[in-house]
């Protein structure tokens, strides 16, 4: 089935996509734009319970497919961007999406078409730089009943008070990276540095990104394909943090920190497809023969003497 581009944006337009500064003509020249962090009245939070036992929540900043085809629509014009989106079965869409003449495509899981179409869209978009960035962002830790609510279930949520100053808190660490993907981009409405607005609607939570636990839920298990990767992974002493990482490496992402990756392991390896798993897999192997290498090189040295001097 086909998707098409959401209509230009109504509201004012910002400096940096008006006549001051054209749209950008190239990828090259759309990258810095497309890369650039959001305001954070377009960024909306996901709290993640730490464990069912623990005391603690992290929370974890999002945009919504609509704030990223309105960066789409003012950095390359909405005639400059478009997207495809087939399903592969029951449970996964694949999205292919086109900037300036450049494509990539991606998966998307989820319990519905809905969530899967935004998976694929968002990990496309990420492809393009778009995003990005939350990846780098500290996490940000929450003591539950105290410095977060939970509802009758054990699990948190987000008020609107805790959102303002959630989104103070991201604007203040999206500067600390400006060195690496500069300024906050003004947003269509909304400018920059300005955290005030209504929270995204619908997380779209990524496969590889903690469902809200309830304390009664366990642990998703491996699918079929994450129970290979993960016997792979022990057959070769890969340990669980590396293999989240392979297996966003596998899927054109990011790396996370340490502890992100062993919370969205389960996770990963309970949808992984099996073309990301066979890929896991082959970057495994590449890993391993790269240590050996490593070793074997390392060996031959310690076993060489100097000739002596005559």
């Amino acid at each position: 089935m086909k998707s098409t581009n959401g209509a230009a944006p109504t509201g004012a337009g910002p400096p940096r996509a008006t006549n001051r500064t054209p749209r950008a003509r190239s990828l090259k020249d759309a990258r810095r734009l497309l890369a650039a962090p959001f305001p954070g009245a377009c960024v909306g939070y996901l709290p993640n319970r730490l464990g069912p036992n623990s005391q603690w929540a992290a929370v974890f900043p999002y945009v919504d497919v609509a704030a990223i085809q309105d960066r789409l629509d003012q950095v390359v014009g909405p005639d400059g961007w478009g997207h495809n989106v087939a399903a592969l079965d029951e449970t996964t869409l694949v999205v292919m999406m086109t900037v300036l003449g450049a494509e990539h495509s991606e998966v998307g899981q989820g319990s519905d078409r809905w969530s899967q179409s935004a998976n694929a869209f968002k990990r496309c978009a990420r492809h393009f730089g778009i995003g990005r960035y939350l990846t780098q962002l500290p996490i940000v830790r929450l003591k539950l009943g105290e410095q977060i609510p939970v509802n009758g279930k054990g699990s948190p949520y987000i008020t609107d008070k805790l959102l303002e100053q959630l989104r103070g808190t991201y604007e203040r660490q999206a500067r600390e990276l400006e060195d690496r993907f500069g300024a906050i981009l003004p947003h269509p409405g909304v400018g920059a540095g300005e955290h005030e607005g209504e929270p995204p609607t619908h997380p779209e939570v990524e496969p590889d990104a903690l469902a809200p636990l309830d304390t009664r839920t366990a642990e998703p298990q491996p699918n079929d394909d994450g129970g290979r990767v993960k016997r792979h992974a022990a057959e070769n002493s890969v340990d669980d943090t590396k293999l989240a990482n392979l297996i966003r490496e596998a899927s054109g992402q990011d790396t996370l920190p340490p502890a992100r990756a062993l919370m969205a392991l389960p996770h990963m390896l309970a949808r992984i497809p099996a073309p990301i798993a066979d890929k896991t897999i082959e970057l495994i192997n590449q890993s391993q023969n790269k240590e050996h290498a490593s070793a074997a090189a390392g060996e031959d040295f310690a076993g060489y003497e100097p000739p002596t001097a005559a």
